[in-house]
């Protein structure tokens, strides 16, 4: 990177937005008067009093040459300090000549100067941070390194995964000695204040391109390292649920065919636990805790019974054969002996996609959903409102048989 190319980030921008437009205004002040004949003029005198004799066409074209570069960032010529040396021991001849535009353009370079000063502080705690932020990525990396390499959990890991694992905790280890000498030179104590300077600051954010790399090569390879942890904790968890929910299962289910499941999934369970099969044994734990939970469920499926909300909705729907047919739903919601709400999950016969949800359309006949409407609009209210109930020990409701629910349901309308 030369020393003239800077990187500018959005906050670079707005800060040298706001100094361009104050030097804009400045500059037009400036080249209005640097215009002017009086310059010209006033540097005639000048040489007149010094005893040379210079053209009008070279003063012109000095002060338009001099004004052209009042406003950018090269560094000034050797010449410059010289001319100003020897105006200097003449300045007993020229001081009162030269006293107000040697001002003019000193302040204008003063300003210009601390615009390019603003903006190289701001770059060198830019990198600074950067600098610092690394060296603590480093010492957190370094910690979650000596973490994994020292986990008990690796005995149990296959053989595979153990070469696989140490691969990655030695590259891990030699990169973080890679980026050691750099952070060691520009991060003492965990600070860069002293170390990154506006002399070096740009070489310095080179220098840590790489190492920024190499910092994220290492937490990738860490992820891999304690995901490959996380899934011997994880198989710890999951076989070790195993027996209590198939005892707990068998003791409160009332259901032959529920039993028969549930002997199924238990003999899957302990398949994938000999064989160490993480992903299919959660899969199989879940459905064991959902067979669980519902099995617990006590609630009955009411029709929703208040003023101002629907009890039924009449809508097609597709039956198996994929025929359109008109559909009429009773709006439902499961309530626990308490009298309490629950939501519960439910499969919407448009989608397939199962929903936990408070309310849902429970499909009737049409004769059983004009008996509800004739019921509601009396007083508002459902008196027979209860089309079935849910207890401990079976997995779904059983439903009244003069309501003859016809097993399709809706979540939304």
């Amino acid at each position: 990177m030369s020393k003239d190319t800077f990187h500018l980030n959005n906050e670079d921008v707005e800060g040298l937005f706001t100094i361009v437009q104050k030097m804009q205004v400045r500059q037009e002040k400036a080249q209005q008067f640097l215009a002017s004949n009086q310059y010209v003029q006033e540097l005639s005198d000048i040489y007149q009093r010094l005893g040379e004799e210079v053209t009008p066409e070279v003063l012109e074209a000095a002060v338009e040459e001099y004004s052209s570069k009042m406003f950018t960032f090269e560094e000034p010529q050797p010449g410059m300090g010289r001319t100003l040396a020897d105006w200097y021991i003449k300045r007993g001849k020229i001081a009162k000549g030269i006293a107000v535009p040697v001002v003019a353009a000193s302040a204008l370079f003063g300003l210009f100067t601390l615009g390019k000063v603003i903006y190289q502080d701001h770059q060198e705690s830019s990198v600074e941070e950067k600098v610092e932020a690394a060296c603590q990525t480093q010492q957190e990396l370094q910690a979650r390194k000596n973490t994994i390499s020292s986990s008990p959990l690796i005995k149990r890991l296959p053989t595979w995964e153990s070469t696989q694992l140490t691969v990655l905790i030695n590259s891990s280890e030699n990169n973080l000695k890679q980026t050691t000498p750099f952070l060691e030179e520009y991060c003492i104590n965990g600070s860069a204040d002293d170390t990154v300077t506006i002399d070096n600051y740009e070489r310095v954010e080179e220098q840590l391109t790489p190492v920024s790399k190499t910092l994220e090569e290492i937490a990738a390879n860490l992820n891999k390292g304690q995901e490959m942890i996380g899934q011997v904790q994880k198989y710890d968890g999951l076989s070790a649920k195993v027996e209590p929910l198939y005892t707990e299962i068998k003791t409160v289910a009332k259901e032959p065919a529920v039993i028969q499941q549930t002997e199924t999934l238990y003999a899957e369970a302990k398949a994938y636990t000999t064989i160490r099969e993480v992903p299919q044994l959660e899969r199989v734990v879940q459905k064991l805790e959902e067979m669980s939970g519902l099995l617990q469920l006590e609630y009955s499926v009411t029709v929703v019974s208040r003023k101002g909300e629907k009890s039924g909705i009449d809508r097609y729907y597709t039956d198996d054969q994929g025929k359109r047919s008109s559909g009429y739903y009773l709006i439902v919601e499961a309530k626990n002996p308490a009298g309490n709400a629950l939501t519960v999950s439910i499969v919407n016969e448009e989608n397939g996609i199962a929903e936990r949800i408070a309310k849902w359309g429970e499909r009737v006949p049409k004769e059983v959903y004009d008996n509800v409407a004739r019921d509601k609009k009396d007083d508002g209210l459902i008196q027979d409102n209860i089309l079935g109930n849910k207890e401990r020990g079976f997995l779904a409701p059983r439903y009244e048989a003069r309501f003859s629910v016809q097993g399709g349901r809706i979540t939304h309308w």
